[in-house]
C-alpha cells in the first residue's frame, strides 16, 4: 500500500490508485497561513542563483502542487518545494518535476501557472502531507457547509 494514496501497489510495483471524487488520483485541497518557496534545482543551477520563483500555492496533494510563478518553468525542469505552514510550524521540502505550465489571466495580467509532480518522500514527509490533507479538507467542508 503506497501510504501517500492509501490505495495498494500492483505486483509490478506500478500504483493501483482510486481515483478521488474529482477524477484525480490524490485529492488536492488549498492552505491558508504558509511561506512558499520554489527554486530551480540541479547542476546547471549556479550557486547563490537561487530565487523564490513562487507566487501563490493554488494547490497542493500528495503528490503534488499547483503554483502560481513569476516565470514560465521549463517543463521535466526539476526544483525544490518549500511549504511553511505557520498553523503547524512545520515545512514540508519535496524535490520535484515541472510536468505542466500554462498562462492564466490574472486581472490585467497574465501569470504563469506551473504543475509540479513530488519526488519520492520519506515517510515523516508523507505523514505530513497526510496530516496537511485531514485538517484543511475537514477545514474546508466546514466552511463549506457554513456558507
Amino acid at each position: 500500500m503506497d501510504p501517500r494514496l492509501q490505495t495498494p501497489i500492483g505486483p509490478d510495483g506500478a500504483h493501483a490508485p482510486q481515483e478521488s471524487r474529482s477524477g484525480r488520483k490524490a485529492e488536492r485541497f488549498q492552505v491558508h497561513d504558509y511561506v512558499l518557496t520554489v527554486t530551480k534545482s540541479g547542476g546547471l543551477v549556479p550557486l547563490g542563483k537561487k530565487r523564490n520563483l513562487a507566487v501563490r500555492l493554488v494547490d497542493v496533494s500528495a503528490m503534488g502542487a499547483l503554483v502560481e510563478s513569476v516565470e514560465e518553468l521549463a517543463r521535466e525542469s526539476k526544483v525544490r518545494f518549500s511549504l511553511h505552514l505557520t498553523k503547524f510550524e512545520d515545512t514540508l521540502h519535496a524535490e520535484g518535476t515541472v510536468v505542466r505550465v500554462f498562462r492564466k489571466r490574472r486581472g490585467d495580467n497574465e501569470v504563469w501557472h506551473a504543475g509540479i509532480k513530488f519526488g519520492p518522500m520519506d515517510p515523516a514527509t508523507v505523514r505530513l502531507v497526510n496530516h496537511m490533507a485531514s485538517w484543511f479538507t475537514s477545514y474546508q467542508a466546514r466552511f463549506r457547509k457554513s456558507r
